[in-house]
């Protein structure tokens, strides 16, 4: 099986009306399925000391830790590969995808310990469930991405309830539905630019508006883009530089 480096984030959202945080190696995106892999496997474990929304609490992060690497460790010893974890509603779901001979549990079971562990192995050879509800949707990554780059800000000493120009970026394969999202954002005061062809020929539009980008206020506008986006038209991002601290 080929060597994929790990790259590992994470995000909030909400599943059965209840808070979710989802952690997942994105790695595997570009690869699944792994032919190899054709199991899932779920362990599920109670959240000792959970905050009142599920969710799980800070103190209990390294002993919860402590055991899903040892799980970890002894699936892959078993030949299996660890993809991410829910927590929500009091549990915590690590996701591992394991070869088809694996049938006996007894060592993943033993590695979580004392903990209050529930295993489920199911097939999966579409690697289905890390597809369809483990990967963030495209609202849910650019909130991945608004947190890399408010970090990227904030080290180089960026004080983020400051306004600024912060410049948008929208793609589509025609001019029309950018023309048509270029005045909705008019409307809410937004500067437009004028669309452009790539030399792929992809259309590109600049829209340009003062924001103060201090969390959470860049997820909230990416959250009522997403929601002005014609058929056919791609976010493809927000930028800004930085300014400094007084």
């Amino acid at each position: 099986m080929i060597e994929i480096p790990s790259r590992f984030d994470f995000y909030l959202t909400s599943v059965a009306d209840w808070p979710a945080s989802f952690f997942l190696d994105l790695a595997l995106a570009a690869h699944a399925p792994l032919v190899a892999l054709p199991q899932r496997l779920h362990v599920t474990a109670n959240l000792r000391r959970p905050r009142p929304d599920g969710l799980r609490d800070r103190l209990e992060a390294d002993e919860l830790h402590a055991m899903e690497d040892a799980v970890t460790q002894a699936v892959d010893r078993l030949g299996g590969r660890y993809v991410g974890r829910i927590t929500w509603q009091g549990r915590s779901d690590a996701v591992f995808y394991v070869p088809a001979t694996l049938d006996d549990l007894g060592p993943i079971e033993a590695a979580a310990a004392d903990y209050d562990v529930s295993l489920r192995l199911e097939p999966d050879p579409e690697w289905r469930f890390y597809r369809e509800f483990l990967l963030p949707s495209p609202y849910q990554h650019q909130t991945m991405l608004n947190r890399q780059i408010l970090a990227a800000l904030d080290e180089h000493g960026d004080d983020g309830t400051a306004a600024r120009q912060v410049d948008h970026s929208f793609l589509s394969r025609t001019p029309t539905p950018l023309e048509q999202l270029g005045a909705a954002l008019e409307k809410l005061g937004f500067e437009i630019d004028t669309i452009v062809r790539g030399d792929d020929g992809t259309f590109a539009l600049g829209a340009h508006r003062l924001e103060s980008p201090a969390a959470p206020r860049m997820d909230e506008l990416c959250a009522e883009l997403f929601q002005l986006l014609p058929q056919g038209v791609r976010y493809d991002g927000w930028g800004c530089g930085p300014v400094s601290q007084s």
